[in-house]
């Protein structure tokens, strides 16, 4: 069973030649380690060729991470393909772990990750903290676990027919955050394995999407890149709930995520936030779907309370911020 990695970068030429060093150094050795430089502008090339034939390079106009995961994923040649962000670092036995769960059906294999600093100092966490292991399809995993187990990119080993077959990536769409799309649509093609082990190092520093996913309070940035993702993955999970019965799909639609996305509105009002997007999913749509949710028997008891109670505060306050906005407005 062969392994391709591929390494997407843009700007982290200070990160670069310790992530290419990772995938070369591993116990069991990759069929290839495929480097996507997206535009850089930094001294990534320099790295890059500091390596000479021991990987293969991909030169190519600056277009997002999805545009470097589709030329990746085409380029690559093993049975799996190894997804590895420039400012992670893969575990010595990243791949011996990988490889030993790997079973039949399976399109996607999730590990965890160690937090670390920009300087590499591990943080004293870890992604994910998973209560346990888990094999089955995505909607059982969002049903159970109560989430999609999203491993940041470095932390997941996909099966290559399936992304094969849900190529290209939308590039425009998925500048960032491309691996949602992967998340989901590989479970069209397989189901999901995840385990808690260790297999690589997750860098967080002022420059990546993690940072701003932590964002708390006003900070208009960090809350409305977390609204457009949650947008699309909402999107994305429609499109898996459409090969669901309609038992199954009402049910993966109290997942988690649409009390996040209602949630991350509620914000982006309060502070302000205008998107294009917010056009497409009015406040009154979003909370007849959520009322709608909440009368419906195959919630239990207590999750319908709890989302009761936020049903009512995310009305009130929507109303009110809503005729305050028109009243000032007209």
């Amino acid at each position: 069973m062969s392994i391709s990695i591929v390494i997407n970068n843009y700007n982290y030429g200070r990160f670069l030649g310790e992530a290419i060093r990772s995938a070369l150094e591993q116990s069991i050795a990759a069929l290839e380690v495929i480097v996507v430089d997206d535009g850089s502008t930094d001294n990534s090339r320099d790295v890059i060729e500091s390596f000479g034939s021991q990987i293969h390079p991909i030169y190519q106009l600056n277009g997002g991470q999805a545009a470097a995961f589709n030329s990746g994923i085409r380029a690559a040649k093993g049975d799996w393909v190894w997804l590895l962000d420039a400012d992670d670092v893969l575990k010595p036995n990243a791949l011996e772990i990988g490889t030993g769960l790997i079973c039949p059906g399976v399109s996607r294999i999730a590990m965890g990750l160690q937090n670390i600093d920009a300087s590499g100092k591990p943080l004293g966490c870890q992604i994910p903290n998973l209560g346990r292991a888990f094999t089955g399809p995505l909607h059982e995993a969002i049903l159970q676990q109560g989430s999609l187990i999203g491993i940041p990119t470095s932390g997941n080993l996909f099966r290559r027919d399936a992304l094969n077959a849900i190529l290209p990536v939308p590039e425009k769409k998925f500048r960032i955050c491309a691996d949602a799309y992967l998340y989901v649509m590989t479970a069209l093609y397989g189901t999901l394995r995840a385990e808690s082990a260790i297999v690589g190092d997750y860098r967080i520093h002022g420059d990546n999407n993690y940072n701003q996913f932590l964002t708390k309070g006003d900070n208009k940035n960090g809350i409305t890149k977390q609204l457009a993702n949650a947008i699309r993955l909402r999107e994305l999970l429609e499109i898996y709930g459409d090969t669901l019965s309609i038992p199954l799909k009402n049910r993966l639609t109290s997942f988690w995520h649409q009390d996040q996305m209602i949630s991350l509105i509620f914000q982006a009002k309060l502070i302000g936030i205008q998107m294009a997007e917010l056009r497409q999913w009015p406040w009154w749509r979003l909370l007849c779907s959520y009322f709608s949710i909440l009368c419906s028997s195959i919630l239990p008891l207590k999750r319908r309370i709890i989302l009761l109670k936020q049903f009512a505060k995310y009305s009130i306050t929507l109303l009110r911020s809503d005729f305050i906005y028109c009243k000032f407005r007209f």
